[in-house]
């Protein structure tokens, strides 16, 4: 989607949050439901979208490292198809690892491990 949009004119930036949006989303459901088989909450949408838009900012940032660094590049186009593919890499595997730690960890349930509780005591 990315590639799309900036191959047809799209600035960097506008493009890289649109399409990290549409990943996001088919993200959160197929990580809640397949990957990590957790299931879905407010909770969960609250933190993974957190995580996500943290995760856009720093793709954002290294795509436009990318992009500057390619300015002068006669293939551009592939150059950023490249740049994109080794930033959406790296930042894959911080993103699954705070997904799976924090986003879509067990939930406890109400009551555990809370001042006064029978646990604590």
């Amino acid at each position: 989607m990315f590639y799309t949009l900036y191959g047809f004119g799209l600035a960097l930036v506008p493009a890289n949050v649109i399409s990290r949006v549409l990943a996001g989303v088919s993200g959160f459901y197929l990580n809640g439901h397949w990957t990590f088989k957790r299931g879905l909450s407010w909770m969960r949408l609250r933190r993974f979208a957190l995580f996500w838009a943290g995760a856009t900012v720093l793709s954002t940032v290294l795509l436009k490292a990318v992009e500057f660094t390619g300015q002068r590049e006669q293939w551009q186009g592939a150059y950023m198809l490249g740049g994109k593919i080794a930033v959406e890499v790296a930042v894959f595997f911080t993103a699954f690892w705070l997904a799976r730690i924090w986003v879509f960890a067990p939930e406890k349930p109400a009551g555990e491990n809370r001042p006064g509780s029978a646990e604590n005591e």
